[in-house]
């Protein structure tokens, strides 16, 4: 709302009146500038008489904008008392006054103070994320700007930053700016700036120097721990509204690292070309993962930030590991092509040596209730599906299985697929002649062995495994298939045996075929290979799996033993269950026969010391006991030593 007072008084006579504005908008002010935004009201008061009037004003603004660049509130205030006008102001890290006289050609003095901490705001678009500008300095005018004198001027980014060496002075003549030159200075940096602006607008700057990489790591969100130095020569030339920017610098002891990747580079030396719009280089070292690399391409700029990039690099045994279980070496050619959020890498590399070391566990396969549950499913992390994946492997070098159930060389084509956050592998490799498989203590001679890799966006490995070993007079066969998350195995032999004879031979190196003596062996066999099936299929942990973990039992224990029988004179096969109480001092004990009822012994130990304890039993081995025999006994211990 605007109130007005029409004012009529005789000559020579005093008034005062009051105007009023509030609710008004930057652009119905008319200002000069460009697109202005943000709220405003204001005062003012015309006093004095006709032949001397005299006006107070005042104006506040709040979000003030110019061109997008935020000032914040702004209180500006003054007089105009005949010709002469004086004001003055604050805005957010500036202060201000100017004294102009309203005649003739309307010469004037300005003089402004700046002290801003967050100088990046006042930039079109503002200063990338974590780095940092603070600006503090001096401007003066007469009739036109006459000089701007910065007594401050830092710059930041991380733990870094730099300052002017001295005051940083412009001056300005007749639509003339000028930069004496002036210097920044800070960790691995030194960089001197001078330039004119002509009147026409004509530009003509140099700088020279050398600049801390770390610096530049804000300009790029994708990279993570830039370092290095970059000795650079650059002229400015063309016009304020379209600069043309040509320079060459030389790079030593650059590194990065590639974000959500496993790359690093170190080491990076060699000479390159920029101009406004794009970087050029070409025969860049480095050393990648600590391997040697030689890089080539461009990145494209926009306001000198780069925005795309262009990187073919040629490898030369870089190791590379995408899982622990897995360390690699690569030597061949890759391409990396688009932006920090939409990127691709293409190329054909050579597998030069790798290892797999990650155990199959196959022996929890035999029996189904032995089944191991899958690894839990990995987060899906969103943040890798800047980076899609397109790069052929030739298994040809030094490449070999070595864990629990295979030792071989392998050799194959892949397509390495998907992307950063849901690689896949497609393809096949086949372990070479000579290779061997263990199982039970025994090497088999693998015939046929091929791993099939199907998903495009999953490491999914499919096993197909055929092998044979002799057993004393018995040729045994193994094959293994499924996939290598939950492998199957099946066992056959000539002259045929069961599948339990089979892995009894193979564990014991004898069957139940080979009974004797009363059949104590056979007894020592079936307890072996029933410990051997029981330990394979996971049934121990799965009966601990029952046993709360913070209860009173300790070191609870599930096993398998062949024990003498008083009553039949043979080895039998027993289950026994074991464990601990009251703080390692009461022992449970519990034995059962495989086969029939019989046979069945319960002990309960409790250590009164260190060398005494007392304990009790119960079994049921005499068929004329209907309730069983019980017994306690007094058990004494010593140790000694004959030196």
């Amino acid at each position: 709302m605007i109130v007005r007072h029409a004012i009529v008084r005789p000559p020579g006579e005093s008034f005062s009146e009051g105007l009023t504005s509030s609710g008004l908008g930057p652009p119905d002010l008319a200002l000069p500038g460009g697109e202005w935004s943000g709220s405003a009201s204001g005062s003012a008061v015309l006093e004095g008489s006709l032949e001397v009037p005299r006006v107070r004003f005042a104006a506040n603004g709040s979000d003030v904008r110019l061109r997008g660049v935020p000032f914040g509130t702004v209180q500006a205030g003054g007089t105009i008392e005949g010709p002469r006008l004086v004001l003055t102001g604050v805005a957010e890290g500036a202060r201000f006054e100017a004294e102009a006289r309203l005649a003739g050609r309307l010469p004037f003095r300005a003089r402004a103070e700046l002290a801003v901490d967050d100088a990046g705001r006042l930039l079109p678009g503002g200063l990338r994320s974590g780095i940092r500008a603070r600006v503090a300095g001096e401007a003066t005018a007469e009739g036109e700007l006459a000089e701007l004198g910065l007594a401050q001027l830092q710059l930041g980014y991380g733990e870094v930053e730099v300052a002017a060496a001295g005051p940083a002075v412009l001056e300005v003549s007749r639509g003339r700016v000028e930069a004496a030159p002036f210097t920044l200075r800070g960790a691995n940096t030194e960089l001197t700036l001078a330039g004119v602006r002509a009147p026409s607008g004509e530009l003509a700057a140099e700088v020279t120097g050398s600049v801390d990489l770390r610096l530049l790591g804000g300009l790029a969100p994708g990279l993570r721990r830039t370092a290095g130095r970059l000795a650079l020569e650059a002229h400015v030339s063309g016009t304020t509204e379209s600069p043309l920017l040509v320079g060459a610098g030389r790079l030593s002891d650059g590194g990065l690292q590639l974000r959500d990747a496993a790359l690093t580079l170190e080491g990076v030396r060699g000479d390159l070309a920029f101009s406004q719009n794009r970087v050029l280089f070409d025969g860049l070292e480095a050393a990648v993962n600590g391997g040697r690399a030689r890089l080539q391409g461009e990145v494209e700029l926009d306001a000198l930030v780069p925005v795309r990039a262009r990187v073919e690099a040629r490898l030369d045994e870089v190791p590379f590991a995408p899982t622990p279980s897995l360390p690699a070496t690569l030597s061949g050619r890759v391409e990396a092509s688009g932006t920090q959020d939409a990127a691709q890498v293409t190329g054909r590399l050579h597998v030069v040596r790798a290892r797999y070391t990650e155990d199959v566990g196959l022996e929890r396969s035999l029996l189904e209730i032995g089944r191991r549950p899958g690894a839990p499913p990995r987060p899906y992390d969103r943040s890798g599906e800047w980076l899609r994946l397109d790069v052929q492997l030739v298994v040809d070098g030094d490449v070999r299985v070595d864990n629990d159930l295979v030792r071989g060389a392998v050799s194959g084509d892949l397509a390495l697929t998907g992307t950063l956050a849901s690689p896949g592998l497609v393809g096949s490799l086949s372990m070479a002649e000579g290779s061997r498989a263990t199982f039970r203590g025994n090497e088999f001679s693998l015939s046929h062995a091929l791993l099939d890799f199907t998903d495009r966006n999953r490491m999914e490995v499919s096993l197909d495994v055929h092998g044979e070993s002799q057993v004393r007079d018995y040729q045994v066969f193994m094959h293994v298939f499924g996939p290598l998350a939950d492998p199957r195995l099946t066992l056959t032999s000539v002259p045929a045996l069961s599948q339990p004879d089979i892995i009894t031979l193979l564990s014991l190196g004898f069957t139940r075929r080979d009974a004797f003596a009363g059949g104590g062996v056979s007894g020592v066999a079936t307890a072996a290979a029933a410990q051997a099936l029981m330990s394979a299929s996971g049934l121990d942990e799965q009966v601990r799996r029952f046993i709360p973990r913070d209860g009173p039992m300790r070191d609870f224990s599930v096993r398998i033993t062949s024990v003498p029988s008083e009553a039949s004179g043979q080895v039998e096969t027993r289950a026994e269950f074991e464990s601990w109480l009251l703080r390692d001092r009461l022992r449970l004990r519990f034995q059962a026969p495989l086969a029939g009822a019989r046979g069945q012994r319960a002990q309960a130990e409790l250590r009164l010391g260190e060398h005494t304890a007392v304990q009790y039993q119960w079994d049921n081995d005499n068929p004329e006991v209907a309730t069983g025999d019980h017994g306690l006994d007094l058990k004494l211990r010593w140790e000694w030593t004959d030196r």
